[in-house]
């Protein structure tokens, strides 16, 4: 009985044995699978990431062209005010000139009428 019960307590213990084992075997299949998906997540939001900064790259690239097309635009409608502008100040300096002259011919035709009354 002695011996059988021995026999009994070293097979327990070996399949005791077998069983941490394959528990240890089992945990760090876990581990590296666990490690694996974090790996594996990690290059996927590195991957959305740089998706993410291209097209915010994009878009900057697009904002300024519409801000150089903008400032271009603005340029072009304060040169063409200016020039507005210029046409209107001749075009009033030409209607001061004309008024004047007819007044000066009225005041004239009104002096040669006195002279000649």
């Amino acid at each position: 009985l002695g011996r059988e019960a021995h026999r009994q307590l070293e097979a327990e213990l070996e399949r005791e044995r077998k069983a941490n084992a394959e528990f240890k075997d089992t945990e760090e299949f876990l581990r590296e699978q666990g490690e694996a998906r974090m790996q594996l997540e990690q290059a996927e939001e590195r991957k959305r990431t740089l998706q993410t900064e291209s097209k915010l790259a994009e878009a900057t690239l697009k904002l300024q062209a519409s801000e150089e097309r903008l400032l271009a635009t603005e340029a072009q409608l304060l040169a063409a005010q200016k020039s507005s502008e210029a046409a209107v100040r001749r075009e009033t300096s030409v209607e001061e000139k004309l008024q004047a002259r007819v007044g000066v011919n009225a005041c004239a035709s009104a002096c040669e009428f006195v002279w000649m009354g």
